[in-house]
């Protein structure tokens, strides 16, 4: 009896992960999925650090320059009709006072002025800091792409 109940108690920590309680990085998530909801920059800079990197495809940069990037194509998607958004989902949360390391799957979906759609997923992984009362990223690493079918299987956040 008690290994059945072990092992059920097992099954049920794997899939329903302590992910989805509120945590202290959560509202600079929300944040961040907020400024692609709006085409705000200048408040997903606010989000990271000033010396934060990206890291994807074997290749690393400053935060600062991908945001100007981001931007760019952000402000064309949205000058022409578009909208894109971004929904994050959680894998591990590892918290302290004043250091985070979080991974999950994000849904970048976009949608242009004729209603096409494009979804792209992604594994993550990143490194945060709370400074001054507030959490930043100093490291975003884009891992490789996932599917619907394993970002459905993550809890809803937010």
């Amino acid at each position: 009896m008690f290994k059945y109940s072990l092992t059920a108690f097992v099954i049920f920590i794997a899939v329903f992960p302590a992910s989805v309680k509120a945590v202290e990085t959560d509202n600079m998530y929300r944040s961040i999925v907020k400024s692609v909801d709006i085409n705000d920059f200048s408040l997903m800079a606010a989000q990271y650090h000033q010396d934060a990197v990206v890291v994807s495809k074997g290749k690393t940069e400053l935060a600062q320059s991908a945001i100007k990037r981001w931007k760019v194509d952000g402000d064309k998607l949205y000058a022409n009709g578009g909208k894109a958004s971004v929904e994050m989902r959680f894998i591990e949360r590892t918290i302290n006072n004043n250091s985070a390391y979080e991974t999950g799957i994000y849904l970048y979906k976009t949608i242009d002025s004729e209603n096409k759609m494009v979804e792209y997923y992604s594994h993550f992984a990143d490194l945060s800091v709370k400074k001054n009362n507030k959490w930043l990223v100093v490291m975003e690493r884009n891992i490789k792409k996932a599917t619907a079918e394993e970002f459905d299987k993550l809890l809803k956040w937010q």
